[in-house]
């Protein structure tokens, strides 16, 4: 879990550590960062009226075309798309130490139900969070008794490369510990639950506590990015809101869009963003900006040099690129043999691959790995020091 629309106060890793969140202030002061960096609107997922949709974008934006077909876009879905819940029905998982065991299958109504042998009835599933790209998580949602939504995050979660496998922050230990439908997963509160879809989509509307699932927005299209788009689309593309266009944002205030959902820096605690912290790989938007790469860069928007930040090397518009040369590409385009600014790798080629040195994939549960943005060179000590690894190859 990171810090939502709806929280933004900073809390440790530890009791965020499965929602996923938005926060709307920029303030990199604090962790000691030079660049400057100005307020820009909160998201549209909580605005009082619903947002343009990506097919609205598509008049005039081609790129807008494949965005369905992209992660972002499939970050949410209910649980009765047939594509997505073929993962789970007519599938079991016994957690570790035989402490649960769950099973998946179809309702009557093409619903998907979830039984535990704990528990003394199924549980519907209501919704599938996460694209798929790491893994899918699914959520029950209810009504307590304030009359607020709060959801049930299933301790099972799909991965692409094993399949059933419990969620990032589940344990046999809290299962055993765990009793009635606490077996099942983790109870979320009303104010982790609008984090927790304030991520996943681009327009939540809530009345009275509860959310309208009617009328949310699933997924992060257009709108949700490009913040005022209604005045944009209004002005028949004249006016560029302020926060419409990215090529205005600082390389700070980018990477930090992106971490309004993707966790920022400004969030975390001190000794959270370490490199002894395992945990910080999966928040690509907090370890970017410790990078030297990041830190020695202009802060200026006016393109006059290479530029490091999230769209450097992800378009949102289009899936990330599996190819690794893609991605060394981009490094040699200021690690060049022309280039008299920056270091030349003393180990390898210039041509050679730059990422299992410099950006390794770290797994942090079992079939859940991230690459790791803190771009540095690494030692083989784990107690290494920024200060001694961080040269700035």
């Amino acid at each position: 879990m990171n810090s939502g629309p709806y929280n933004a106060t900073k809390r440790p890793m530890s009791a965020v550590l499965t929602a996923f969140t938005v926060v709307a202030c920029a303030m990199m002061a604090a962790l000691g960062v030079q660049h400057q960096t100005k307020l820009v609107p909160g998201p549209a997922v909580n605005s009082h009226a619903r947002p343009p949709q990506s097919q609205d974008c598509l008049d005039c934006h081609e790129v807008a075309e494949h965005f369905d077909s992209v992660p972002h876009a499939q970050t949410l879905r209910q649980s009765g798309d047939s594509e997505w819940q073929k993962w789970f029905v007519g599938q079991s998982f016994k957690a570790p130490e035989g402490t649960s065991t769950y099973h998946f299958f179809e309702s009557g109504d093409g619903g998907l139900l979830c039984k535990n042998d704990f528990y003394p009835r199924p549980v519907s599933v209501d919704w599938l969070l996460g694209s798929g790209r790491h893994a899918i998580t699914p959520v029950s949602t209810w009504t307590n008794s304030a009359g607020e939504t709060e959801l049930l995050e299933l301790a099972v979660s799909w991965y692409p490369d094993q399949g059933l496998g419990l969620t990032l922050g589940h344990s046999a230990e809290t299962l055993k510990n765990a009793v009635g439908i606490d077996r099942l997963g983790k109870r979320l509160t009303h104010g982790e639950t609008l984090e927790c879809f304030g991520c996943h989509s681009t327009w939540l509307p809530v009345n009275d506590g509860q959310i309208r699932f009617r009328e949310v927005d699933p997924g992060v299209t257009c709108n949700r990015c490009h913040t005022e788009a209604a005045q944009h689309i209004e002005s028949d593309g004249q006016l560029m809101p302020v926060g419409f266009s990215w090529s205005k944002l600082t390389p700070l205030e980018s990477v930090n869009r992106c971490g309004n959902c993707h966790r920022r820096a400004d969030q975390m605690t001190t000794d959270e963003l370490t490199i002894d912290n395992h945990l910080l790989v999966r928040f690509a938007s907090a370890a970017i900006v410790q990078s030297h790469c990041f830190l020695k860069q202009d802060a200026s928007v006016d393109g006059s040099n290479e530029r490091l930040d999230c769209l450097t090397c992800h378009d949102p518009h289009r899936p990330a690129s599996t190819d690794p040369v893609f991605y060394s590409d981009q490094c040699r385009n200021c690690h060049d043999v022309d280039c008299s600014t920056e270091s030349h790798c003393p180990e390898l080629t210039l041509n050679s691959n730059c990422l299992p040195c410099h950006m390794p994939k770290s797994e942090i549960h079992p079939g859940l790995s991230f690459t790791d943005h803190w771009i540095r060179t690494r030692s083989e000590s784990p107690n290494e020091n920024p200060s001694d690894v961080d040269k700035g190859r």
